[in-house]
């Protein structure tokens, strides 16, 4: 329970978030608006799911190395696992804030309202993608680290 915890409670955050931002949606542009936001939603997600990925796989790396009283190495991993995480944040907030209505079309082009809904709600979250790499990565760390919380005390003995 101690382990999954925190997932199912994000997931849970997520799912209520993800319906009141539907139901906004609704209230304001009714089907076009929730179409069009699910489909920018997904675009997002197909970013940040890159992310996440990258801060999985450098859980095991640092969870080794770090057993293995390597923290410098701990300490190269997670600085190369967050570069390469807001290398592909920002990657993806150049491309598809000019580009958003192109992206949006991929998805859906028969109805030129959800593309122009679904573009704006696209381009005015690409800028936001960047924070929450910053927190993955950290709550990589201090899962692969099992660290309860990241002091100052924990993130000193990391950097030696």
């Amino acid at each position: 329970v101690k382990r999954g915890f925190p997932t199912i409670c994000r997931q849970g955050v997520a799912s209520i978030a993800s319906a009141l931002l539907n139901h906004g949606a609704g209230l304001v542009g009714g089907d076009v608006a929730i179409a069009a936001i699910t489909v920018s939603n997904k675009i997002y997600m197909l970013v940040r799911n890159i992310v996440v990925g990258i801060g999985q796989g450098f859980q095991p790396v640092a969870g080794y190395n770090f057993g293995a009283g390597a923290r410098r190495r701990v300490k190269q991993a997670f600085l190369v696992a967050t570069a390469l995480g807001s290398a592909v944040c920002i990657l993806a907030a150049l491309f598809l804030f000019p580009l958003s209505e192109q992206a949006i079309m991929l998805f859906r082009d028969d109805d030129m309202d959800v593309v122009r809904i679904g573009s704006e709600a696209l381009r005015r979250t690409s800028p936001s993608q960047l924070p929450p790499q910053s927190a993955s990565t950290c709550k990589s760390t201090t899962a692969s680290l099992r660290l309860k919380f990241f002091s100052c005390q924990e993130r000193s003995s990391v950097r030696e």
